[in-house]
């Protein structure tokens, strides 16, 4: 799929979700080869964006995974998750792009721990995550 059609159905959903009372899109990560273009692209519908510059080994695309979601679903923001996985893993070329929130701020929180209105757009879902920033 090309960035432009990837672009384009993330901006319907948000803009869907928005009249809906439905969570939104806020991060996405393409963790494959010569992808930090469409993250970039992405970033301008998306709070945080993650991509990889020129090529990744799939070993290495494992290893980043692995620490970003391990380091993410322990409670951690997402900039020190990134931070983390970029460590861990054997590929230097992964970039964040954050062109409207600090990612230093940015969590997913469980059910339990969301604010009432991300309970409330999350409903009876349990398979659902709602996201929220710890600052304004």
């Amino acid at each position: 799929m090309q960035r432009d059609q990837v672009l384009a159905a993330v901006k319907a959903w948000n803009e869907e979700a928005r009249e809906r009372g439905w969570p939104t899109i806020r991060f996405i990560v393409f963790n494959s080869c010569e992808s930090d273009g469409h993250a970039e692209v992405l970033s301008s519908e998306v709070d945080f964006a993650i991509g990889h510059f020129g090529p990744v080994e799939d070993v290495a695309a494992v290893e980043f995974s692995a620490g970003l979601w391990g380091s993410i679903f322990d409670g951690n923001p997402l900039y020190r998750s990134y931070t983390l996985a970029k460590a861990s893993s054997t590929s230097r070329g992964y970039r964040i792009f954050a062109k409207r929130h600090d990612p230093s701020n940015f969590r997913l929180v469980s059910r339990g721990a969301a604010t009432p209105e991300a309970e409330a757009a999350i409903g009876s879902d349990s398979r659902q995550v709602a996201t929220r920033t710890t600052a304004p």
